[in-house]
């Protein structure tokens, strides 16, 4: 009763229970009733899952489920009855937010999301009736990474290798990368950069079983670069220059405050930035040390950044790059190479 992974396609598993109605935390709860559920270890072709929602709905608990061999395939199936247009797990074998199980669950909550590892099936919203019940499945074929999700014994989504092309779902790449772009654009415009943890996205932590409020935010307050970056180096393909000034301004204001503390630190001239980085350029102060008592200036206690200095290279780079895709040579002179300027003499 396994699932090793050994290829991309094959199902992975871990040490978590099957749980109906409800993810690994206890939270995502199903906003209605889920009944006869089943994981079953095989691909279930289209004619014996229509088969299964032409017969009445069995009422009954689905809460201990054991885990067959999945290596012909898996199908997870059940009669749902949701009462709200709320986003819940159906059937979950998967850490959250992780890659390494399965789940069939409602996301939105008005339509079906099919995981398997790494791989994610979608079907079109709004699919879902609310107080009536309804058969819905997904499968999944380890031999090809065909991925299908049903609904009444329709299939309403698929990809892969021998789905038909008129059930597939819209191009996953392109849809996240839309959405990307529309998330940065509503948190690229303002005085400092785009958060890394959350943005201006923030969720209710007691999702995830935290009792903070809705700015909390794991990891911290502060700008981390190597996490900062990602979006920017991204904007430029995308052409989405008019979003990154708010990246360039921050580093260039503490700038002067950059090159003051390389000379204090290391007598040195030029500068550099902190990895853990606060809007006014100094160090986190759990990084830097709160206690500094007998300690020199430059002696930062967190033993993962106190010789972490790229980030001031990384920038250069990043606005080199921004010179080369939009050809700006004001942008060049007045701010790329004094910037290269100030790192390079620190470096």
């Amino acid at each position: 009763m396994r699932c090793d992974v050994t290829s991309s396609l094959e199902i992975p598993t871990n040490n978590l229970p099957i749980r109906v109605g409800r993810d690994a935390r206890g939270t995502s709860r199903f906003p209605g009733s889920v009944s006869a559920a089943r994981v079953l270890g095989r691909t279930l072709p289209p004619e014996e899952i229509l088969a299964c929602a032409r017969v009445a709905p069995e009422i009954s608990p689905s809460d201990r489920l054991s885990l067959p061999d999945c290596e012909q395939g898996l199908t997870l199936d059940a009669w749902i009855y949701p009462v709200a247009s709320t986003a819940g797990r159906i059937i979950d074998k998967i850490s959250v937010g992780g890659s390494d199980g399965f789940l069939l669950d409602t996301h939105p909550g008005d339509s079906l999301r099919l995981i398997v590892g790494s791989k994610i099936l979608q079907a079109p919203d709004q699919v879902l009736d609310q107080e009536r019940w309804q058969h819905v499945a997904g499968t999944f074929d380890p031999s090809t990474g065909a991925m299908r999700i049903f609904l009444e014994g329709k299939q309403i989504a698929g990809s892969g290798p021998g789905v038909d092309g008129q059930h597939s779902t819209p191009m996953t790449v392109g849809r996240a990368h839309t959405l990307q772009r529309y998330m940065q654009a509503c948190a690229g415009r303002g005085i400092y950069p785009i958060k890394f943890n959350g943005s201006i996205f923030t969720v209710e932590p007691t999702a995830m079983g935290h009792g903070d409020n809705p700015d909390w935010r794991r990891w911290g307050d502060c700008h981390w670069w190597q996490n900062v970056r990602m979006p920017y180096h991204a904007m430029l393909a995308a052409g989405d220059f008019d979003l990154m000034p708010p990246l360039f301004n921050t580093f260039e204001a503490i700038r002067p405050f950059a090159e003051a503390r390389a000379e204090l630190y290391h007598q040195a001239e030029g500068c550099y930035f902190a990895e853990t980085m606060t809007v006014w350029g100094t160090y986190a102060n759990r990084d830097y040390g709160w206690n500094r008592t007998g300690l020199e200036p430059n002696e930062v206690q967190c033993k993962y950044w106190r010789c972490a200095w790229n980030q001031g290279l990384e920038l250069v780079a990043l606005m080199l790059d921004h010179y080369d895709y939009t050809g700006d040579h004001a942008f060049l002179k007045s701010r790329a190479l004094p910037m290269a300027t100030s790192v390079w003499s620190r470096s």
